[in-house]
């Protein structure tokens, strides 16, 4: 803003103005579409229904869009203005209020609130309080939070890397960046990530799912060209630097699964040999 240099361009989806809310670490944002679905003026091209309101959520990085939100619009009811309240919610305010997953890009939870399209929001330094202003009521509903910790866990993956020539997550909005070259092999099923010690795939967010939080589940299968001395493989801190899991091959070339800080250490039984590959 400082010196007002375009930064990129969305362009394609419906929207006529609207609102905007950046997520706390600013990786992600949404943008409300206004009437561009609804109103009789406009010609709905690219809607996905009519009359319906639209929300886009957009990756920062590189502004393309990760997903749409539609939902229809019956008589009488206001459009709503987004905003997140974490790095992995966002609020929809008007009639009704509403909360999306944005990494899983469900519902979360609905509420017949029936605020005023434009109502404000503002929230606590540590994210567990809600002021919702409503200008027409004149009035100030005050909302204690869940934190998204505190929400189970879905069924099925949160996160998913193919690696089949790509490093984004096929199920979250996680996305893998390199640390030296992304090089890809042959994999058990189509290709597969080739990291021979001077490349890693790092990330500095995991969405609301983070190491430590939740009971978890770890799948990836691995060929090793050479066996001698340590190979890390996976080194998960989720975002939070006083919690984490490693699994590693270790000199003896078992695998162990660490909890760290000062947390206790898994061996494997089995003991392998050659460049095998396991699971």
């Amino acid at each position: 803003m400082e010196k007002e240099v375009s930064l990129g361009i969305v362009t394609g989806p419906p929207m006529v103005g609207g609102f905007i809310s950046t997520s706390r670490d600013g990786k992600l944002i949404v943008i409300e579409g206004q009437d561009a679905c609804s109103a009789p003026n406009y010609d709905h091209q690219g809607c996905p229904a009519v009359p319906s309101r639209v929300y886009y959520l957009i990756r920062a990085s590189d502004h393309s869009i990760l997903h749409r939100f539609a939902f229809p619009v019956p008589p009488g009811e206001k459009q709503g203005a987004p905003c997140f309240v974490d790095n992995s919610r966002f609020l929809i305010l008007g009639d009704p209020v509403l909360v999306e997953d944005a990494i899983e890009y469900t519902a979360l939870e609905r509420s017949d609130l029936r605020l005023d399209s434009r109502a404000a929001v503002a929230f606590s330094p540590e994210g567990r309080r809600a002021w919702l202003g409503d200008s027409l009521s004149n009035s100030i509903l005050v909302l204690d939070l869940e934190g998204a910790e505190c929400t189970p866990p879905r069924p099925g993956p949160s996160m998913f890397f193919s690696a089949d020539g790509t490093n984004e997550d096929s199920v979250g909005g996680v996305v893998l960046s390199p640390r030296g070259s992304l090089r890809f092999a042959p994999g058990r099923v189509g290709q597969a990530f080739l990291l021979d010690g001077t490349n890693a795939l790092s990330t500095s967010w995991t969405g609301y799912f983070q190491a430590g939080m939740h009971e978890m589940s770890l799948a990836l299968y691995v060929k090793f060209a050479e066996l001698a001395g340590e190979r890390v493989l996976i080194d998960w801190a989720g975002g939070n630097q006083w919690c984490g899991v490693r699994l590693l091959k270790g000199d003896d070339n078992r695998l162990l699964l660490q909890s760290w800080p000062g947390g206790g250490t898994l061996q494997s039984k089995t003991l392998m040999t050659g460049g095998g590959g396991i699971t």
